[in-house]
Order: structure tokens, then C-alpha cells, then sequence
């Protein structure tokens, strides 16, 4: 198996504000200047979401004149900033969208330590906006970002077209000290605009003089947000905000969240969580959060900040928020707001696509939504539908499409669609489920789309496929896709994802010839094509859009280099940039110089100076490399290279691959984001649908754009990058530092046990400071039996200082069905992974556990002195049926049993090698060394050793 060490380039979005002194402040970038797109980027956006076919899309936008009112929306959209899906299909299906703008904004301080904050929201687009808050921040060095919840929160209730509203805030109990304050319309993006980037107003910078005190004065507020279903329940994070209000710097103290209280917790009561906070200078904020998953129920939440009385404040009454209530349910009903935002019919989509999102705080069950094929005027609630069409859960800001497929005879139509038609989710709003009329005309001429393809190849270069696509048919209304599948053995069925897609317009009765090509390993493959592989286009006929196998067979060249990443980060004073090479060829590669360009608008070639040179002596065939070098750089931001082999030293089958760039190295600020999943649930429907929920995060410290989860039905590993034959994706967005966002992705897999992934950025589009943890498998039983699936999770050894051995295995139920109690055998020493016909050590028996149960088991004994590779094997004798039998083992756990006079060798044979702290050369000057430290060193030393603690085996040498 591969290890997927790709690392891609670090994007630093830099923003620069022009700083005042206590003056009014509107919006920071009141919206975009004169901003011009190109046809292409704006019909790619609306056909991506879905709101428009492409080709429709580009017959409308190159109009010269009378250009339709949806174009213009989609480019102000655009120019805004946003690419949000539900915003799209608004300004396709009802081109009036609110545009929330800070048009003023002022902080004055009154009185001794008060701030007051006044600002005017004002609506500068066509469509009204509802239910608008308002966030003021206090004091901030950076503008507030998506999601951040002020110091003090208003709201607005309506704000119509050109319509303007003052809002106000306050409060009091102020340190001394110079405030850059900012507000912030809709931070929580319920709303949808045309453009995202102007709701935030200020800084104001005011000079408050505070209470005359000698001491700082701590302060907590909480926010509680109810996410994404796991289990039964659902995850919530509380944010507490802490402040420091005193004259004085407040030293370190923590922060105690009470997940649920009748009352206000007093000192003696201790949280469910406790958060350390590091000392805090007077005026200054800070927010930390922490996750737990809640039961279905209601809840009361406090937060107290300095419980235990670390700090010694000069107002010790103001320490404790809330109570914060909250509500953990199933569905969410209550909260949720349904709409339909987008519905498009013809015959060229084969009838309609419906686009339904929930702008609510939460997630709504049972959801059906109804389309109505020809009615004069709106359907009231309870109206039969002429289709209805099953949603299940839509969770809170997200959105669902569907496709519905109906055969039209011909005629003019105004066709209606109706959210939750029979009023059975109640609702934030229950004005706004319906969207109509949608008019169009069904001619009764369809389209006949074909394929052909051909596949040619050379030693060592691509796989070059031919493409012929026709229409025998009727005309078609927008572009066509063409689906490329590298490698089946069977055709591609409709809706599966392909290796590669090509999209084109072809004219009535005619043909269009295109071609793309593919760096493939050396193998043979079975190609195909599909068009119109999502089935979009309805035709006379649907038997004849394939095109193979095509057997094509790739003989292996030379070397080919590739730099597939690099990043570039602070550390300290220094920039350090990591850069991975990877060799694409059949052949290894000698050595080789991989050149570092710090500054560069163009790509580097053979020959250019280089900054840094990083040393690379093999690499294998099919092997990548990790190499850091460190470098100190000017502050700014730095679009930086890196080009394999810059020196020409090596023949490779393809010249023209090897350089990497630009990425932009932020110095002097800004950092890298970091998204991973968590709680990946699979929830199998009658139906044969299967829900897989899970919560994605950024970790890291920036900003994350253009953010895709892509699911895979089944595999056997994790998904490396670029991999294809993924069946569905999400788009969610930007995700800031800190943020959250939940996924919920319906699939219809094929019957069997299957384990399924996802992958967030499986393109890698996204620069983070780790690509190794964007995946998350979960196991799911379609149409068959439930079996269970028993794990060794963890299996570590450790030894005490008088020889003792501990064993410790974690075994757990991944399956989906309760296991009976099996054998966990322990193996002290074996070359090589056990078999069931191995004699065990010893054996330890394991419960029955129930599906995602787990349990922990240990035992000891004092064994002769050696070195040891030690195994666990969960149900050698194989009692219970597994979803997967190949993963109940684990190990080696290596460790060594010795007398005291053979501790230096071990422990200078360890800092040797793993833990490469050492040359092999300094062996014996390391054992004289450790021979002339005390028995209790060696010892410390030596029990570090032994469990491979690396770092602190110099730590026991050299304190006393």
C-alpha cells in the first residue's frame, strides 16, 4: 500500500484595511469594483449547482444586448466573492437577492469604562432579507470572519430593497485602554446575497477610560451550537469567550463548561469539561471551544471562568454565563426553515431538477417536496402534487438536489414546486415553500446521443483517447458530458463518476471529435466511454451511449519526476518549506537536486539560479519523498517553486512535469488550514438509500477555500489523492480556522457489507499542514445481513524497571451486529504475524460486545532477557463472522529485556536508531557517556528506550 505524502501548496489570502482614529467606519470592501467575468467561469458555476445547463447558460451571457436579468445576478454573485449553491439557483429560478451592507458605524465611550456601538444596515440588492443579526466585537487586531459571535448581538426583522435600519449595543465595566471595535451583519451566512464580502463594518478605534483598579477582572461568555447527527444524538460545541475587563495582565486560569445544570454552578462545582487559558493582558479576549455528542433533550449550559480562584480579581461576581438552553433532537423540527430555491424543467433534463435548502438553525426530517407539472396559479398547502419526491433529512444550511425524471408530452407548461406540501415539519417560516411559475415548452423532438472512442499509446508516454461524439437526434439546449473510465471490467452504469470528463456542445445531426490523455502506470486496462453519463438528457434512445472495453496495455519507460507538493510556512524567524517528489517512472532515479525558488512569477527551468538546493540520492520507482529545508525571508507573501532534477542530470520520459508552483508563502502572518472528518455515520434506508452523515472541520489556522467531500462506496484502503471512481460529492464551501460544518451525502450503493470513505479535498485544491488526515471509513450493510467486525485497535508493551513486561490491547466491534465472546490470543515474540495455527503465549478472553463497542484487556509477565516482537490476535479459532477478517491482528510491539549492564548499548543502539539522534558512528563515545551517569539516569534512560520514547531519553541523561 501506498502512503499517500502529498503535500500541495500553502495558498495565503492577505487582506490590507487602512487604519482611523475614532472615526465612522462602513463596510471593510463595501463590495467589488468594476468586475468583468468571462461567460465560461459564470455558466461552469451555474451548471455545477445545477441551476442552469451550461450551453443554455452560454447562449444567454454572450448575448450582446438584452442580456436576462439571471446572467447579471450570477456576475454580481461571483464578483461578490460567493459560489454558493442555494445563491445560484436564486438568481436562476428569481433573480431578486438581498445584498446586507454596513453602511456606517461608530464606537464612542460615554462614560467611565462604557462603549457604545451605533451602525446602519442598509439592503443594496433587489430581494428581502429577514431575521438579520448583528454582531458588535469589542476589540479585535483582525476583522471578524464568518461564524464569530460579537460581544453584544442585536437583530433586525425585515430589511426591504433600499431599505436602511440604526441599530445599537453597549457595555460597561471596561478596563482602561485603546479599542478597535467592528460589527457585523449576518455572521451566521443564514441569509443568502449577492455578495458575502461587505457585512462587516470598522474597526473604530476608541479610547475608553476605565474603573481607576489595580487588578484584572475575568469575564466568560458562552455560545452553544447544535451540529450534525452521531448515533442516536447529535454534536455540540461550546465556544466560551473570555475576557479580561481589569487594569491589570490575569494569570493562567481555566475555563469550566457545564454541558447541563438546573442552576448556577458556584466554585465548589466542577464542569464537565475545563480548558486551560494562558495569562490574558488587560482588555484582551480570547475564545476556546470544546465538542461533546448529547443525547436526544434539553439542556442548560453555564460556563465559569476561574472556578478554583487562581486569579485574584477585582470583581469576583461576573465570573459565570448562562443559563444557555438548548435543544438535542432526532429531526430538529422546530428550527428548520425550508425552501425551494431553484426548479428547471424541459425535456433536455429529461423533466425537472428541484433545488431545496433548510436556511433554519436545524435539521428537518421527513421532507417531501411536490411538483406540480401545469397549474395556473400557486398550490395551496395539501394540494396533490403531480410527483412527489422524498428528501429525508435536510440538515440546517444545507442544500438538496434532485433529479426527477418524467416524460412530457408536448405542450407549453408552468410548473410549480411545493416544500413539505403537507405541513407535517413545522417551521422558522411557513410563507416561503413555494416556487413558481417555471414556464417552458416540450417540443417532442428528442435528442439520440452516441459515443465512439479509441485508445493509442507509446513507450513511456500517456494514453491518448479519441473521442466522437453525435447527435442523431434532436437539438440539444445545452453541453454535453462525455465520461472516460480508465479501467473496468464491466460498462459504466448510469451515474457513476468517471476517471475523466469532457464537455462539449454538438450541433443537431452532426458529430464532434475530442481527445484527451492519461499518464498511467504500466498495466492493461479495459476503457470506456459514456455520454451523458449522469443520464441528464432525455433521448429517443438511451441504449446506445457506451463505447467499449477498450483494451489498451502501457509498457513502462524511463524515469519520470514529478514534484507533487510543496509547502512553505513560519516556524519561529525561519520560513520552512517541505516539498515532495515523487518518481512516476518504472525505473529508480539516481541522485538527484530538487531546486527551491523563493520569489518567482514565472516557472523556473533546467538551468534557473537557484534559491536552495535539497539532495535527493535514490528514489525508487513509484516512491515519493518528504524534504524540508529552512530559509529566512523578507515579510510579505512569496510565490514560491519548486522544480525535480534542476540541474538536467537525469533522462526522464517527460521533461516538462517537473516543476511545482506558484504558492503563495505567507511571511510575517496568516497561517495554513487543516481539514479532517470525524463522526462518520452510515444510516441504510428501506428504500435502499443510505444517509452517511459526518462533521467535517478545519483544525489548522487559515482560511480554507473551495471546499469538496467526495464519498466511495467500497474500497479496501483509504483513497489516495486524485483517485477515481468516487460516486457522490458535497461542496461546502469556505471553511474558516476553527469552523465546522456538517455533511450529509445520500447514496444508493450496491448490496453486500461495504466499507465506505470519505475524503475532504480528494483533489487537493487546498494547502494545509496535514494531508494525512482528510479521511474517515465507516462500514455499512446494504440489502443483506449484519455481521459484527472485531479489531485489535491498539496493542502496546511497556516494561517497569524490575523486568516486568505489561500487555495492553484495545479490541472493538466496528461491525454492525452484537459479537459473542471470543479469544484474545498474545504472542511474545514472533518473527512474523501470527496465523490461527500459531501457539499463543497466553490468552485472554473478550466479552461480547456490542456494534462500535470496545474493551481493554491487559496482562503481565517477567520474561528473560532479549528482544521481543510481540503480537495480538483477536478470535484465532475464528468463532464469530466478520464483515472483515483480515484486520484482528496487530503488532510488532518491540521491546527489550536486559540487566542493568546492558542499559548504554540499548539505550545508544535506540537514540541511533529509530530515533536518528545519533550517527551510528558515535556508539561507543554515547556508552562511556552513559556509563558515568547514575543508576536512577540509566534507569529513566533505559525505560524510555525500551518503550521508543525518544525525546525524553536525552531529558533522563542529562538531569539529575
Amino acid at each position: 500500500m501506498r502512503l499517500k505524502l502529498v503535500f500541495v501548496a500553502l495558498a495565503a489570502l492577505g487582506s490590507a484595511s487602512c487604519g482611523r482614529t475614532h472615526q465612522g467606519g462602513a463596510s471593510e470592501g463595501n463590495g467589488p469594483g468594476p468586475c468583468t467575468l468571462d461567460c465560461q467561469r459564470v455558466c461552469q458555476l451555474a451548471a455545477s449547482c445545477g441551476a442552469m445547463p451550461e450551453g443554455a447558460c452560454l447562449n444567454a451571457c454572450q448575448l450582446s444586448s438584452a442580456q436576462p436579468p439571471q446572467i447579471a445576478c450570477l456576475q454580481q454573485l461571483i464578483c461578490g466573492g460567493s459560489q454558493r449553491c442555494d445563491a445560484v439557483n436564486q438568481c436562476v429560478v428569481n433573480p431578486t437577492v438581498p445584498d446586507l451592507v454596513v453602511s456606517s458605524f461608530n464606537a464612542t465611550s460615554p462614560g467611565t469604562g462604557q462603549l457604545s456601538y451605533v451602525a446602519t444596515v442598509c439592503n443594496r440588492g433587489t430581494g428581502l432579507a429577514t431575521g438579520i443579526s448583528v454582531d458588535f466585537y469589542r476589540n479585535r487586531q483582525s476583522r471578524p470572519g464568518a461564524a464569530d459571535r460579537g460581544e453584544v448581538t442585536t437583530s433586525i426583522r425585515a430589511l426591504d430593497p433600499g431599505q436602511c435600519e440604526s441599530v445599537s449595543g453597549s457595555e460597561s465595566g471596561l478596563a482602561s485602554g485603546t479599542y478597535r471595535s467592528y460589527v457585523q451583519v449576518d455572521a451566521a451566512r443564514r441569509i443568502v446575497e449577492i455578495n458575502e464580502g461587505n457585512n462587516v463594518g470598522g474597526p473604530d478605534t476608541t479610547t475608553v477610560q476605565g474603573n481607576v483598579g489595580t487588578q484584572p477582572d475575568l469575564t466568560v461568555r458562552l455560545t452553544v451550537t447544535v451540529g450534525s447527527q452521531v448515533g442516536t444524538g447529535r454534536s455540540v460545541r461550546y465556544s466560551a469567550r473570555i475576557c479580561n475587563n481589569g487594569a491589570q495582565t490575569a494569570g493562567a486560569s481555566r475555563v469550566d463548561i457545564y454541558y447541563d445544570r438546573a442552576s448556577r454552578p458556584s466554585t465548589s462545582s466542577a464542569g464537565n469539561r475545563s480548558i486551560y487559558v494562558s495569562s490574558l493582558p488587560a482588555g484582551a479576549c480570547r475564545t476556546s471551544s470544546v465538542s461533546a455528542t448529547r443525547p436526544v433533550g434539553s439542556y442548560r449550559a453555564w460556563a465559569q471562568i476561574d472556578r478554583l480562584r487562581q486569579v485574584s480579581e477585582s470583581n469576583e461576581s461576573n465570573n459565570v454565563d448562562g443559563p444557555h438552553g438548548y435543544t438535542v433532537s432526532p429531526g430538529g423540527n422546530g428550527d428548520a426553515d425550508l425552501r425551494v430555491t431553484g426548479l428547471v424543467g424541459g425535456e433536455q433534463i429529461g423533466g425537472y431538477r428541484v433545488t431545496v435548502c433548510n436556511t433554519g438553525r436545524a435539521a428537518a426530517s421527513n421532507v417531501r417536496v411536490g411538483i406540480y407539472y401545469n397549474r395556473s396559479s400557486a398550490p395551496p398547502v395539501g394540494s396533490t402534487p403531480s410527483r412527489s419526491v422524498y428528501l429525508g433529512t435536510v440538515n440546517a444550511n444545507d442544500c438538496v438536489v434532485r433529479q426527477v425524471s418524467v416524460q412530457l408530452p408536448a405542450g407549453t407548461y408552468r410548473s410549480w414546486a411545493f416544500v413539505d406540501y403537507q405541513n407535517v415539519v413545522a417551521e422558522l417560516s411557513e410563507v416561503n415553500n413555494v416556487l413558481g411559475p417555471v414556464t417552458f415548452t416540450i417540443t417532442g423532438t428528442l435528442p439520440d446521443l452516441t459515443v465512439n472512442m479509441s485508445a493509442s499509446t507509446s513507450l513511456g508516454g500517456p494514453v491518448v483517447y479519441s473521442l466522437t461524439a453525435c447527435n442523431l437526434g434532436g437539438p440539444l439546449s445545452s453541453s454535453v458530458r462525455v465520461g472516460v473510465y480508465y479501467n473496468r471490467t464491466t460498462p459504466p452504469p448510469l451515474g457513476i463518476s468517471p476517471s475523466r470528463v469532457v464537455t462539449t456542445t454538438i450541433p443537431t445531426g452532426g458529430c464532434v471529435n475530442r481527445s484527451l490523455s492519461a499518464q498511467l502506470q504500466p498495466g492493461t486496462y479495459r476503457s470506456w466511454a459514456q455520454i451523458d453519463y449522469l443520464g441528464s438528457v432525455t433521448e429517443s434512445n438511451e441504449s446506445n451511449n457506451r463505447s467499449g472495453p477498450h483494451t489498451v496495455t502501457v509498457v513502462g519507460g524511463q524515469v519520470n519526476l514529478r514534484v507533487v507538493g510543496l509547502l512553505g510556512y513560519q516556524q519561529g524567524a525561519s520560513t520552512v518549506y517541505r516539498v515532495t517528489v515523487c518518481n512516476f517512472g518504472t525505473t529508480n532515479a539516481l541522485q538527484q537536486r530538487v531546486g527551491i525558488y523563493y520569489d518567482r512569477t514565472t516557472a523556473p527551468v533546467v538551468g534557473t539560479p537557484t534559491d536552495r538546493e535539497i539532495i535527493i540520492s535514490s528514489l525508487g520507482a513509484g516512491a515519493c519523498t518528504t524534504r524540508s529545508t529552512n530559509a529566512t525571508l523578507m515579510a510579505g507573501t512569496h510565490q514560491s517553486w519548486a522544480l525535480a532534477d534542476a540541474r538536467g542530470q537525469i533522462a526522464e520520459s517527460d521533461e516538462s512535469d517537473n516543476a511545482f508552483g506558484p504558492v503563495a508563502v505567507q511571511v510575517g502572518g496568516g497561517g495554513a488550514p487543516d481539514l479532517t472528518l470525524s463522526s462518520l455515520t452510515a444510516t441504510p434506508a428501506p428504500n435502499g438509500l443510505v444517509y452517511y452523515s459526518a462533521l467535517c472541520c478545519n483544525q489548522g489556522q487559515g482560511l480554507a477555500s473551495n471546499v469538496r467531500v467526495y464519498l466511495y462506496y467500497n474500497l479496501p484502503v483509504a483513497p489516495v489523492v486524485g483517485q477515481a471512481g468516487y460516486q457522490r460529492t458535497q461542496y461546502l464551501g469556505t471553511l474558516t480556522a476553527g469552523a465546522c460544518q456538517p455533511v450529509t451525502i445520500v447514496g444508493q450503493p450496491p448490496a453486500g457489507n461495504l466499507l465506505s470513505w470519505l475524503f475532504v479535498d480528494q483533489p487537493n485544491v487546498v494547502s494545509e499542514t496535514d494531508e494525512n488526515n482528510n479521511t474517515a471509513a465507516v462500514k455499512v450493510s446494504v440489502g443483506g445481513g449484519l455481521d459484527a467486525d472485531l479489531v485489535v485497535d491498539t496493542y502496546n508493551t511497556s516494561l517497569n524497571m524490575t523486568g516486568t513486561v505489561s500487555f495492553v490491547a484495545r479490541v472493538c466491534n466496528r461491525g454492525l451486529a452484537q459479537s459473542s465472546s471470543v479469544p484474545l490470543a498474545l504472542y511474545d515474540n514472533l518473527p512474523a504475524a501470527p496465523t490461527i495455527n500459531t501457539p499463543p503465549s497466553r490468552i485472554l478472553s473478550v466479552p461480547p460486545l456490542t456494534p462500535q463497542a470496545c474493551t481493554t484487556l491487559s496482562a503481565q509477565a517477567t520474561l528473560p532477557a532479549g528482544t521481543y516482537s510481540s503480537w495480538a490476535f483477536v478470535d484465532p479459532p475464528n468463532i464469530v463472522t466478520e464483515l472483515d477478517e483480515t484486520n484482528n491482528i496487530a503488532g510488532p510491539s518491540t521491546f527489550v529485556v536486559g540487566s542493568t549492564t546492558q542499559q548504554c548499548p540499548v539505550i545508544c543502539k535506540t537514540l541511533i536508531s529509530p530515533c536518528n539522534m545519533l550517527p551510528a558512528t558515535e556508539q561507543q563515545a554515547c556508552e562511556a557517556f552513559c556509563n558515568q551517569r547514575s543508576q536512577a539516569q540509566k534507569d529513566c534512560a533505559y525505560k524510555a528506550a525500551v518503550n521508543l520514547i525518544c525525546s525524553q531519553i536525552p531529558t533522563c541523561l542529562f538531569n539529575p
